[in-house]
Formats: C-alpha cells, sequence, structure tokens
C-alpha cells in the first residue's frame, strides 16, 4: 500500500476512495442536487486543478449532467434552500469547456432562484424556507460565490453588491464582540427556540459554520472587482 505522506496525496486518495465506492450518478443522496456532492465535487475540481487528471473532470460532470434532464431541467431542486445553489458551483467550469445551453439554462434559474430569493425584514436570506427569517453562516458559502462567479461570467456587475451585503449583514448580526467569532445563526424574529431574545443569536459558535466564512468571503474576493466599494470591508476579514 502507497504511504501517503501530504495532505494533498490524502485527498487524492480519497477522491479515488470514492470513485471506487460510488458511480457519479450515485453520490448520496443520490438523485438530489445538494451541497453534500457539491463541497466535495468541489474539492474534486480543485485537486483536477493541481493534477490535471481528466477522469476526475469528468466524475464531476458526470455527476452535473445526471442532475438535468437535456433541455436543462435540475431534477429534485428543492427551493427556497441555500444548500442546493451550492453545486451550481460545478457548473461554472463545465459550461467553460462545454458551452452548451443546457448547463447555461441551468445556470440561469439557479441565478434567477437567488435574485427572487425570500429575505428577512433586516435583507438577510433565509437559510431555507423551514426556517424563515434565520440567517445562518452555512449560506454565505452555499450562495455567495455562485453569484460572483455568475456576475463575473455572464457580465452583471450588479450581482457582486448581493454577495457582499449578504456577508456584511451576517457579521453585523452574528460577530461576538469578546471573541470576534461569528454566533451560527441569528433569527431576527426571535422566535426560534434557540435565539436570545435580545441578540436574536444562536448560543453556540459551531467550527464548521465558521470555517465556511472565510472560504466563501475568499471565494468572492477572487471575483469581485479591486475597486467595488464593499471590496474593502470584505477585504477586512482575510
Amino acid at each position: 500500500m502507497k504511504k501517503l505522506s501530504t495532505p494533498l496525496a490524502y485527498a487524492q486518495a480519497a477522491i479515488e476512495t470514492m470513485m471506487r465506492k460510488f458511480d457519479a450518478a450515485d453520490l448520496p443522496p443520490k438523485g438530489r442536487f445538494h451541497y453534500h456532492q457539491g463541497v466535495f465535487l468541489m474539492g474534486v475540481y480543485n485537486n483536477y486543478l493541481l493534477s490535471g487528471e481528466e477522469k476526475w473532470f469528468e466524475y464531476l460532470k458526470g455527476w452535473i449532467d445526471a442532475m438535468m434532464d437535456e433541455d436543462g431541467n435540475i431534477y429534485e431542486y428543492r427551493g427556497p434552500h441555500l444548500d442546493d445553489i451550492m453545486p451550481g458551483n460545478l457548473l461554472f467550469p463545465i459550461y467553460k469547456r462545454y458551452p452548451e445551453k443546457k448547463y447555461k439554462k441551468a445556470m440561469d434559474e439557479l441565478m434567477h432562484n437567488m435574485l427572487i430569493y425570500p429575505k428577512n425584514k433586516e435583507g438577510g436570506f433565509w437559510h431555507m424556507e423551514i426556517c424563515a427569517h434565520q440567517m445562518w453562516l452555512d449560506g454565505l458559502y452555499m450562495g455567495g460565490p455562485y453569484v460572483v462567479k455568475y456576475a463575473d461570467m455572464f457580465e452583471h456587475p450588479e450581482y457582486y453588491d448581493i454577495s457582499a451585503e449578504q456577508a456584511l449583514l451576517m457579521e453585523e448580526k452574528t460577530k461576538d464582540s469578546n471573541t470576534g467569532l461569528w454566533y451560527h445563526a441569528y433569527d431576527c424574529e426571535r422566535k426560534a427556540e434557540w435565539a436570545d431574545p435580545v441578540t436574536g443569536c444562536s448560543p453556540e459558535f459551531w467550527g464548521r459554520s465558521l470555517g465556511w466564512v472565510p472560504v466563501a468571503i475568499l471565494e468572492e474576493l477572487d471575483y469581485i472587482p479591486k475597486d467595488h466599494p464593499k471590496y474593502e470591508a470584505l477585504g477586512s476579514h482575510r
């Protein structure tokens, strides 16, 4: 058995293990356009960029193709739900290589859903329909990078504001002044059982959701122009 000695080697071994275990179309939750597969496959894509291993690119494309029909209609897309926007990030490199109408249609539909996405009274995206009015840190990664990538690829600079404003609002509502950490969630209605009656925040800091924040913002800064009026405020989180 080959000895693994670097983080990259471990990542690539994990990819190979998953590919042996699951055909692309069978990645769990099978048949659903969801962040579980999207996060893994974005890792596959980033490793593809480092290695040039074509079978990895074709694997992630195979999953995307299994998730839509020939007209670009996504199966089992459950909106409004930020988690189900996230896999759309895979469409950008696929469309760049294979500029087919079905991919563009799927991308347009996801962007349309972001433009009409429900917001609470303070302007923050609901995390999902069953969590009405609640903002979760996870949502910054699930929706934000998709919007700025679409803005960049299809020349809609007005969309950069969407992701920037959501990130800055999340900071305003969830940042703890003592530690600098951001609470996992915020309910502007103070109706969730976990919501502090004064701040509206959840009682805990959650390690994984804290990780979503810099990942989201760093990706967004790769696409938002440096002369954008909110770039500097976002950049302070580097």
